[in-house]
């Protein structure tokens, strides 16, 4: 009789099991469609061109400096290095007037016969991208939300979308974005290793 019940409870639980679906914690990444820069993540060299200003410059150091010693986890983006020849670089950094409203904008390339093309992040991955600041609109914010903005366009580089999370610098509107972000977040690496494991 016990091997009865015993074999009745396991048949049970078993088919408990198979109908009940077990509800696992399920994370969302935002990304594009998980496209992403094909250039080796362990080696990543940046250029910035001579229209950036030098305080611009430093932010840029402190954005790609918060990306490898992001404070809430690994990733593999080590080293991120400066580099004066544009050929070598996998994110280059320009200074230039954009429409109004528009602070900085990251667009991807690939290469097809030798010719830079821009891509669509949504449709395939990119061999390097160009971050472009319009300087004179992201000087009317406070400094945290200049340099989250240069952090903000190194995620879309790497692979990031916008995150509707205000604790995110993925965030699509930095003044509505929580005032306690100031750089790379759990969420944002996270995001990063879904995409570079």
């Amino acid at each position: 009789m016990k091997k009865i019940r015993t074999f009745f409870v396991s048949g049970i639980i078993l088919l408990l099991l198979t109908i009940v679906p077990i509800q696992a914690h399920a994370t969302t990444y935002y990304t594009y469609n998980n496209h992403v820069i094909t250039w080796n993540v362990e080696n990543i060299w940046y250029y910035v061109d001579s229209s950036v200003s030098s305080y611009y410059t430093y932010l840029i150091l402190r954005g790609t400096d918060n990306w490898v010693h992001t404070g809430v986890g690994y990733n593999r983006l080590y080293p991120l290095t400066r580099t004066t020849n544009i050929s070598l670089s996998a994110v280059d950094f320009y200074s230039y007037g954009l429409q109004p409203n528009t602070l900085a904008i990251t667009t991807v390339y690939k290469r097809v016969n030798g010719q830079a093309v821009a891509v669509n992040p949504n449709n395939e991955n990119w061999l390097f991208a160009e971050i472009a600041f319009d300087e004179n609109q992201m000087n009317t914010y406070e400094e945290r939300l200049r340099l989250v903005g240069v952090v903000h366009e190194l995620g879309h580089a790497w692979g990031l979308a916008h995150n509707p999370d205000t604790h995110s610098v993925m965030y699509w509107n930095a003044s509505d974005m929580d005032s306690s972000v100031t750089g790379v977040t759990s969420i944002d690496n996270a995001t990063f290793n879904y995409l570079y494991p």
